[in-house]
Formats: C-alpha cells, sequence, structure tokens
C-alpha cells in the first residue's frame, strides 16, 4: 500500500475515471507555433508529464477569440475548426498514458494590450479608472480598451461554446474555464472589474450571468458526459471585490449550471505575489480558499498554491480541504513528481524554488518558458531521455557549485567516467549562501537535490581539494568542465579596506552587528538579501546603489515581494549615488552632481563577482587539454545559467 494513500486513491470527475488525484495545473508556456496552433513542443512537454504520472493535465489559456483575447505571445488556440488537428495529437499523445485531458478555454478579457493582441484593441467588461486589479491596470497604461457591448457578450459567449465544440471534436475528455485571475470571465464576477448597469452587471447574479451561459450552452452542445470545470476565485485581494461568501454563492451557482469540477484560486488582486506565489509565500498558499468552498459543493474540489511535497499534499487531501491537488510550476520542474512519490522515491524529487527566473519570467516577455533546476525544459523532444554517449570519456570537473554537480550528473548519466574536486568540505558552491538569507530557505532544496544526483550518478567525489596543474596532470582527463566559481569584488574607491564583504555577513564570518547603522555599498539581489538580514537583527541599512533601481536583475515577483517587505522596515535606498570614498566612520558619494555623506558604523561591499581561478583555467588550457568553463567563472549570473551551461556543456563532450 502507498504512503500516500489518499493521493494515489482513483477518483472520478464526471463519468471519467481518474488515476491519482495530482492534477497538472494550467499555465501559458508559450510553447505554440506562431500561428497558435499545438506544437511539436507543446505535444512532447505535456505528454512528459503525462509519462511521469500525472492524472489530469490541464493545458493553459487555449484562447477563443484570436489575437483580440490572446495574454501571452505564443499562445494555443481552439477558435476555428483547423486547430482541432494539433489539439488531438496532443490528446491521443496524453491518453496512451491513462491521463485526462482538459484544455483551459481562455479571454484575457482588458488582462491584455495591443501589442500582445497584435495591434487589435483589446476589450473589458467596464471601461473604468476605478478599477483596482493591478493586471488590468497596468494593461489599461500601454493604450486604450473597449468596453463589451451586449453584441460582444453574446460573440464571445458563444466563441467560448463554440471552442469547447472544436475540443470535444478533438476527442478531448472536457474543458475548464478560466474564471479567475481577473481574466474576463472572473472581470464579470468581481465588483472591482465590473461596473456594468445592464443584466450582465449590478448583483451577483448578474455578475455571474455571462459564466453560467457558457456553462449550460457548453453542456448543452457537448453531452452529460463531457467534463466542465471552472477555474474559480476562493479570494479577492481588492476593496470592492468578492467576498468569502460571494465566492461560495459562485461555486454553488457553477455546479447547478452544469460543472463538474472547481478549481479554487484568486481573482483580482492589487499585487502579483497573490496570484503567483514568491519564495516569500508558504507551501499551500491558497489551500485554505479552496476549503470552505469543498464544503459548499457536491462536486470535486482541486486546490493550488505552491505544493511541493507529498506529505504536505497528502496531509491536504486526509484533512478533507480538497479532493484533488493542482501543481503547476513543480511539474515543469519534475515531470515525474508523481510516480518518484508513488514509488516510494520522494527523496529523488526535483522540488521547485519558486524563483520564477524560467517560467513566469519568460512567459512575461514573451519567450518559450524553461526550468532554472530542469535545464530539459522546452527540449523535451531531444531530452526527455538523454542519449548515450557514443564514446566513454574521463571527464574532470573542476568547482562542485550548481554549475559543476549539473555537468558531473549529466555527464555521468550518458556514460563517461566523472571525477569532481571541490576546494570546499563541501558541494554546492554559492547554494550554500543564497539559503541563508531571510525567504531563502527553498534555495536548499536545489542543493539538496544536486548534491543528491551527484551521489546517485556515482561520480568520484574529492572535497577539500583544490586543482592544481598537477592534480590534472595525474587524471589526465579527456575533457575538463571548468566550473571553479567566483569571489566578491571590492571597487577601487579610496577607504574600500574599511569596507566589509557583504558575503562575511551571510556566513557568518563576520560578528552580526545590532541595533547599528550600517551603509552597503552596491545594491544588487546580495545587497537586497544581506540587508533582510541587518534589518532583521534591528539595524538601520542604507543601500548606495550606482544604478537607477536595486535588485534589478532578479524576477519581478519576487523583487517586489522582497522590496515591499524590506521597505516596511529601517531601510533606505540611494539610487543612481557614486561612493567617491569610504572612510571609518561614513559613507561619501555623490548624487546629482552634490556630494554627500552618511554615517555608519559598518560599510558593507556587495559589488559584484568576478571569476576565480583564472591562471587555473588558462594553464589548462596551454597544456592543450580540451576545457570548457561554465558557471559564475565563465559569467556571473544565477542559477538557472549555471545549472543550463553544466547540462548542455555534459552533453556537448565528444
Amino acid at each position: 500500500m502507498s504512503v500516500y494513500p489518499n493521493l494515489f486513491r482513483p477518483g472520478k470527475i464526471g463519468v471519467y475515471e481518474v488515476k491519482n488525484r495530482i492534477v497538472m495545473s494550467p499555465m501559458g508556456e508559450n510553447f505554440a507555433n506562431a500561428d497558435g496552433s499545438v506544437s511539436d513542443q507543446s505535444v512532447a512537454y505535456f505528454t512528459e508529464r503525462a509519462k511521469g504520472g500525472t492524472g489530469i493535465i490541464i493545458p493553459g489559456v487555449f484562447s477563443v477569440e484570436y489575437p483580440r483575447g490572446k495574454t501571452i505571445t505564443y499562445q494555443h488556440r481552439i477558435d476555428e475548426f483547423k486547430y482541432i488537428t494539433g489539439l488531438k495529437r496532443l490528446a491521443d499523445s496524453v491518453h496512451r498514458h491513462d491521463t485526462l485531458l482538459l484544455p483551459q478555454l481562455h479571454h484575457a478579457g482588458g488582462q491584455t494590450n495591443s501589442v500582445t493582441t497584435e495591434g487589435v484593441t483589446p476589450i473589458c467588461v467596464s471601461d473604468s479608472d476605478e478599477i483596482e486589479h493591478l493586471f488590468i491596470r497596468g494593461n489599461r497604461a500601454a493604450g486604450p480598451q473597449q468596453e463589451m457591448t451586449i453584441e460582444d457578450i453574446y460573440a464571445i459567449r458563444d466563441k467560448f461554446i463554440q471552442s469547447a465544440i472544436y475540443c470535444a471534436e478533438a476527442r478531448c475528455d472536457g474543458v475548464e474555464l478560466h474564471a479567475a485571475h481577473g481574466y474576463l470571465i472572473s472581470a464579470f464576477f468581481s465588483n472591482d472589474t465590473n461596473k456594468r448597469t445592464d443584466e450582465y452587471g449590478g448583483s451577483l447574479e448578474n455578475r455571474m450571468r455571462f459564466a453560467i451561459e457558457i456553462i449550460e450552452g457548453i453542456r448543452k452542445a457537448c453531452g452529460s458526459n463531457f467534463i466542465i470545470g471552472a477555474r474559480m476565485p476562493g479570494v479577492e485581494w481588492a476593496k470592492n471585490g468578492l467576498s468569502a461568501e460571494d465566492c461560495l454563492t459562485i461555486a454553488k451557482s457553477l455546479e447547478a449550471a452544469g460543472c463538474n469540477f472547481l478549481d479554487v484560486s484568486g481573482g483580482v488582486s492589487d499585487k502579483v505575489g497573490n496570484l503567483l506565489e514568491p519564495q516569500t509565500r508558504a507551501q499551500g498558499d491558497r489551500v485554505n480558499y479552496a476549503a470552505p468552498i469543498k464544503k459548499a459543493v457536491s462536486i470535486p474540489v482541486m486546490t493550488v498554491g505552491a505544493l511541493r511535497e507529498p506529505k504536505f499534499c497528502e496531509r491536504v487531501l486526509a484533512e478533507g480541504k480538497a479532493d484533488y491537488i493542482l501543481m503547476g510550476r513543480q511539474l515543469i520542474c519534475d515531470p515525474y513528481w508523481v510516480n518518484k512519490a508513488k514509488s516510494g522515491r520522494e527523496n529523488e524529487i526535483r522540488k521547485c524554488i519558486s524563483c520564477m527566473d524560467g517560467c513566469s519570467d519568460n512567459n512575461n516577455f514573451g519567450r518559450p518558458i524553461t526550468c532554472t533546476l530542469n535545464p530539459a525544459v522546452g527540449f523535451e523532444r531531444e531530452f526527455s531521455r538523454l542519449p548515450k554517449a557514443e564514446s566513454t570519456r574521463n571527464v574532470l570537473v573542476i568547482g562542485g557549485g550548481p554549475a559543476g554537480m549539473e555537468a558531473a550528473t549529466t555527464a555521468a548519466s550518458i556514460g563517461h567516467n566523472v571525477t569532481l574536486l571541490e576546494a570546499n568540505s563541501e558541494l554546492g558552491g554559492q547554494l550554500n549562501l543564497a539559503c541563508i538569507p531571510p525567504d531563502k530557505q527553498m534555495i536548499q532544496w536545489a542543493n539538496d537535490w544536486l548534491t543528491g544526483e551527484v551521489g546517485r550518478q556515482k561520480v568520484n567525489v574529492h572535497l577539500n581539494c583544490e586543482a592544481d596543474m598537477d592534480t590534472v596532470k595525474s587524471l589526465n582527463p579527456d575533457y575538463v568542465l571548468f566550473a571553479s566559481g567566483a569571489t566578491p569584488c571590492y571597487p577601487s574607491i579610496p577607504g574600500a579596506d574599511y569596507g566589509v564583504c557583504s558575503w562575511d555577513i551571510i556566513t557568518g564570518k563576520q560578528q552580526m552587528p545590532h541595533k547599528q547603522n550600517i551603509a552597503i555599498v552596491g545594491g544588487g539581489i546580495v545587497a537586497c538579501e544581506v540587508a533582510g538580514m541587518l534589518i532583521e537583527n534591528e539595524n538601520t541599512v542604507t543601500i548606495i546603489e550606482m544604478l537607477p533601481s536595486v535588485a534589478m536583475n532578479m524576477e519581478g515577483t519576487n523583487r517586489e515581494e522582497m522590496l515591499e517587505k524590506l521597505m516596511t522596515r529601517n531601510l533606505s535606498i540611494k539610487t543612481n549615488s557614486i561612493v567617491t570614498e569610504i572612510t571609518q566612520q561614513s559613507v561619501k558619494y555623490k548624487i546629482d552632481c552634490r556630494e554627500e555623506e552618511i554615517l555608519a558604523d559598518m560599510v558593507l561591499i556587495s559589488v559584484g563577482q568576478k571569476p576565480a581561478y583564472i591562471e587555473l583555467y588558462n594553464q589548462i588550457v596551454d597544456a592543450g587539454y580540451k576545457i570548457r568553463r561554465i558557471g559564475d567563472v565563465k559569467r556571473p549570473s544565477k542559477i538557472l545559467d549555471a545549472v543550463n551551461q553544466g547540462f548542455f556543456a555534459a552533453l556537448d563532450i565528444d
């Protein structure tokens, strides 16, 4: 019997049996062809998650009106008959693995702009300046929107119904309506976004009318066996948003109209982090919004919210808070989460660290998604199974940070003999520092995964071994992957020696000050994270940054949450400021041609990093070895870049 009996108990939605309680949450991924049709990459991507054991896959944001209803650049569409072919290929491929396919039908409404909609003016429920929803406000700033007429409402209602018919003809098992997050159907629900005075505005009954008519129309057109679900809000974060009682009423009404399941998420919001949980949010951030809805309806309820660990998910089901677990980013990161959990290999699960560098950030900029810890995302056609090396090589990896560990495990997994040298007493490199600041504990999961893989792939590891040419010569490798990392930079300004390296605060090498005035020279990600640590210890902190803003390389949602938390406390930020001198008691800097000075009990230096062990790299090159730099020694950057470079460098060994 499984140690997770609730997760792996078969379920039923409508007339369909579901093999377990894990559902791939709908997300945009920018994998569609340029015309919106289902691409070969889309088929490979979703099929990989079906192979991994997922019970239901809900591919996100299939547009019912193209391009006016688009919200991302390469978005799938199912608004015309000709798009059935690609969708049927996807359905057939997923069904081979006993997985249900329920495309999510979507219309952006006012949550888009004319760049995304290819020059077409977006439509909205109400063209009002009083809307609090952050996403619609942001898109309004990019250009005008057209308030829907009654004729528009009827036409788009019928487009939802027709798109569902196309899905049925493609042999999908059903559909989910996107009625959350402030997209079109959700915007009808909420008083914040719906200011209409006709039969589709005013009372909650009127505001639900659009959704109810769509559900009833799909049920009539597609029959009683066709699954209809809805992603709906369990909460809204706006002054005039839905109340908890409103959400219960919506849930009951959607069930009465013909829905077979409800996928409970959020509605309109005044901040991004409520809907895309960053690293500051706890696992299961939205579970408690689903629990009351489950009690109010008799159809299955699904819950979402940065769900990562089988034990946590099992407890959600055991406590009766939901019937199904929705996983989005976690199944991007590890397509085989389900099979690993079911077979007792929980320690092998590659857990998502909510960095959003590869998924959300790429989506926002119209790029196909990738993943910080899973370099095969976007390359499932080529690398769902890694090809074995044609010839076994003796590979030397110098450095045991994320780039080195990924390179070593990938090279070993395809058949090479791999030796890894690490100068320190433990693997992990800067991951051992990155997980220490507030709200960064998830990064330890990345370290656990990578170090675990080093052991599972039987890499020959030498700790406390600082590489030199004698060592390289004694090992005589066929190929060297050089991942020696980076060390902190010090600025060439007067008095820099009075400063303390920010890394020393993180590691504890420098005693944490208490109730002092601290100046930080530099405003990158590390500087801001160290500022968080200092503030927690009741220090007053000033960041001095030469650029127009701080933490500019950080993914937007995590950055917003971090800065919001910092700015509510004893933090001052001086941007466009160039430090001219550091003394024992102060920092002098220039801003707008003015010379200014702040007193400081301690000055921290956090101005970036420089590649380490370059002299050794040059010696190896001069000795004629095949060698490739990866990770921070090539270019100081993010975990995503380090892991991806390590992965592809290993595959390129010849």
